[in-house]
């Protein structure tokens, strides 16, 4: 038929006579045949015919996308169509096309991985596409692979959507690609990260995303390691009145005012989590048990001025040796002030508002100083 078609006089008939051939092939599922033509078509020196005619195929399984029974048969036939063109090093735009049309009715099937994969297929970089449209191109990779949690998969695409953010304007790519930030950060449980990044993108996301975004926040506030600046977050979340209506919101307002948590309360703070976030670590305790300790820890603080470990042991619900690690790794990391004595194995706090006022008065007693000398000058 490739060779009927090809003696054919005018070129716009020959565009015309592929063109029929191919859909004819297509809506039969005639694979191997439709995989032939194409192949001596990239091969072509009849670049007038064989160009119109490749993109007519990209053209075709746009116009089938709209039909959920053929969604099988364009992926089934797309496979080898793309491996001809990729091996031709041309037909960029057909080749995109096709891309976009499969990673579309792949989304739609929830295999998010595989539609990350066939856009990544896009040589975007040396494409003409607008900085703008290159940003929103790998934020789309890195949103389907956080789909199915695939963030390690996600970071490089954000990477090279970095490299052309500051030209994009378009408001709501700039809010998907903070969110694939944050959702990086919860993933790989850089809490803190990722709570900054969920709390700021509350105040410019549109109203019906507003929900998960700040519930987010506060969950992984409260999975955090506790110190000053998960105080200083908890703070703003504890005086947001949009945050008081989210049944998280209890275990926010307790952390804020540094009660000490029992189990029943853990138990009712992990049931607001996700999968990812019930991950144990190295040590064996999950991030929320890590972070219920801590804070407890800093409770604590706020509570006695000093206090055996065998006691403090007991409060936390731990061993007297991992409340001294636990006790020694936040005084050393300053997100807790205090000090251990090891002999009478007794941890000693230290009033973090008393130093505020001793480091204000010293403060008030220079600029005095100060006054009189210029007085007396």
């Amino acid at each position: 038929m490739y060779d009927s078609i090809t003696k054919i006089g005018q070129p716009n008939d020959r565009i015309k006579a592929f063109k029929d051939y191919f859909t004819e092939l297509i809506e039969k599922n005639k694979k191997e045949e439709l995989n032939n033509c194409i192949q001596k078509l990239v091969k072509s020196s009849d670049t007038i015919v064989s160009r119109p005619s490749i993109a007519f195929v990209g053209e075709k399984f746009n116009e089938m996308e709209k039909d959920t029974s053929h969604f099988d048969l364009i992926i089934e036939l797309s496979e080898s169509i793309l491996e001809i063109l990729h091996e031709s090093g041309s037909f960029f735009d057909t080749s995109a096309t096709i891309r976009e049309i499969c990673a579309r009715i792949l989304e739609k099937k929830q295999e998010y991985s595989g539609a990350a994969r066939m856009l990544a297929g896009i040589a975007i970089d040396s494409s003409k596409k607008s900085p703008a449209e290159k940003c929103a191109h790998f934020v789309r990779i890195s949103q389907l692979y956080l789909e199915d949690e695939e963030s390690a998969r996600a970071l490089p695409y954000m990477n090279q959507a970095s490299n052309y953010f500051s030209k994009c304007k378009d408001t709501n790519t700039k809010v998907r690609y903070h969110l694939c930030w944050a959702n990086i950060y919860d993933f790989d449980r850089k809490f803190l990260k990722a709570s900054r990044s969920y709390y700021d993108l509350s105040l410019s996301v549109i109203k019906d995303d507003l929900p998960s975004v700040l519930n987010k926040a506060m969950v992984t506030a409260i999975l955090s390691p506790a110190g000053p600046q998960r105080s200083r977050l908890l703070k703003i979340m504890y005086n947001d009145d949009r945050c008081t209506s989210f049944p998280v919101y209890s275990s926010v307002e307790k952390m804020y005012l540094q009660r000490i948590l029992r189990e029943h309360e853990i138990e009712q703070m992990d049931s607001l989590l996700q999968e990812h976030q019930r991950a144990e670590g190295v040590d064996g305790l999950t991030y929320l048990q890590k972070a219920v300790i801590q804070h407890n820890l800093l409770a604590a603080s706020s509570i006695y001025n000093n206090i055996r470990f065998e006691e403090l042991g007991k409060l936390l619900g731990i061993s007297n040796t991992a409340a001294e690690e636990i006790a020694a790794k936040m005084i050393a990391e300053k997100r807790m002030e205090g000090y251990i004595d090891q002999v009478e194995n007794i941890m000693y706090f230290e009033d973090e508002g008393a130093s505020l006022v001793d480091w204000d008065y010293q403060i008030s007693t220079i600029c005095r100083s100060m006054e009189n000398v210029t007085e007396e000058i």
